[in-house]
């Protein structure tokens, strides 16, 4: 599931940078509005607001994928030193209704 949906978003966000000039409005995710005056920018500025919204979303995902690996971390070091047995013997139930 990983490798196509980096796939597919490597190819979208070419496929805007490369009709960037082609957007009348674009959405600033940081200022959370429209960017006012979008099409009377020239093609570099258009570019680095792009480049901006581009950096803002790799580093939103980079947070959840650091969170992550240390959650996974935590959890394998758990069920290494088998801790989940412990917490399991606290919730065994002794007859099933």
């Amino acid at each position: 599931k990983l490798i196509p949906a980096l796939a597919m978003m490597a190819i979208l966000w070419a496929l805007i940078a490369l009709g960037i000039d082609g957007y009348e409005n674009w959405f600033d995710s940081v200022q959370q509005g429209l960017v006012s005056g979008f099409s009377d920018l020239g093609h570099l500025d258009k570019m680095h607001i792009m480049e901006e919204s581009l950096l803002h979303h790799l580093g939103k995902t980079a947070e959840i994928l650091f969170f992550l690996l240390g959650a996974m971390t935590i959890v394998e070091i758990i069920d290494y030193f088998d801790g989940f047995a412990t917490i399991k013997g606290f919730i065994k139930t002794k007859k099933k209704s």
